[in-house]
């Protein structure tokens, strides 16, 4: 087993790269993800300083806050689902040394056991959930097409050109694959929305509090987690992979999305530490780096988990540094 990244702590994160993190995680996920975590921990390390009281006091009283404002059945689950991970993510960090990556797949593993209970324990099911996301996502998204269509040219004879916007067309189109996925794939996108929301935390939470608990995170580049998670990818893909485990698929297919991203991160943290070995780097190559995985997605991230899946058996980052340490 490979030491987890987060056993070698880099240098601390700058406080505007942490407010832009913050606001990036607002504007596309529940905001009170990191706030709550951020308040459990900061609490939890028995605050001392003003500075520690008012972030504490600030993240808590929002996340209280978004706990109780009324919502549909996947808004609850989110929150009870956040209540769960804190508090799963909180003990870990106080009576453990395991990295980050790990606290972060324990809490989520403890929240999805607990909220598959309650979800039992209410009589509602898998079915009733994704047809509430797939309603919400699906509303959002013919909301606005409606307001792209009403902002298109007219016709002579004052009618929208309909058959005259195919690109409209095709974008109607791609929202309503959009809408599917996210409703079939919601719980691994939830998880993953937990587990940036715990690091986001936990990286505040070290640069604000006197005395931190627990392991902090790393540099990126250093990104890695135990070998062991590949059968959280084998194991579900085998189950999605045999038609008479039809009932287990869509838990399967979710586990096997969150693996992947790990192992994605991990291929992009190998590719990051193999450009910093060569001393490449600097804002034209960042930009260069982001125009070529706009353009070729699809491509870049199947090479990335493939990178991080070869980089968890080979242990490149350790076979560089020896090589390098060698010359």
């Amino acid at each position: 087993m490979s030491p987890p990244s987060e056993r070698r702590p880099g240098r601390s994160p700058r406080l505007i790269g942490l407010v832009a993190a913050a606001v990036g995680f607002g504007i596309f996920a529940p905001a009170a993800l990191f706030t709550m975590p951020l308040a459990a921990l900061l609490m939890a390390s028995q605050p001392r300083t003003t500075s520690e009281y008012a972030v504490a006091a600030l993240a808590g009283g929002f996340a209280f806050w978004w706990l109780v404002t009324p919502g549909d059945l996947p808004d609850q689950l989110v929150r009870a689902a956040a209540l769960f991970t804190t508090l799963a993510f909180t003990l870990s960090t106080l009576r453990t040394r395991a990295s980050v990556t790990h606290r972060c797949l324990h809490a989520v593993a403890v929240a999805g056991a607990a909220v598959t209970g309650l979800l039992v324990f209410l009589g509602s099911s898998w079915g009733e959930l994704r047809w509430w996301v797939a309603h919400r996502t699906g509303l959002a998204a013919r909301s606005l097409m409606g307001l792209m269509w009403s902002a298109t040219p007219v016709t002579a004879n004052g009618n929208s050109s309909t058959p005259e916007h195919p690109a409209l067309e095709q974008l109607q189109q791609w929202f309503a694959e959009v809408v599917v996925i996210v409703a079939d794939f919601y719980p691994a996108l939830l998880a993953l929305e937990i587990m940036v929301g715990l690091a986001l935390a936990t990286a505040v939470y070290h640069r604000v509090a006197r005395h931190p608990r627990g392991v902090p995170l790393a540099e990126f580049r250093n990104f890695r987690f135990s070998e062991h998670l590949g059968w959280a990818a084998a194991i579900p893909l085998i189950v999605v992979l045999i038609p008479k485990l039809a009932a287990a698929k869509v838990a399967a297919a979710n586990l096997v999305v969150v693996a992947a991203a790990l192992y994605g991160l991990r291929g992009i943290a190998v590719a990051a530490y193999g450009l910093q070995a060569v001393g490449a780097g600097g804002i034209f190559l960042t930009i260069l780096l982001a125009s070529i995985f706009v353009l070729l997605m699809p491509i870049v991230l199947a090479g990335a988990v493939v990178l991080g899946v070869v980089d968890a058996g080979l242990r490149l980052r350790e076979r560089w540094g020896m090589k390098t340490a060698a010359k």
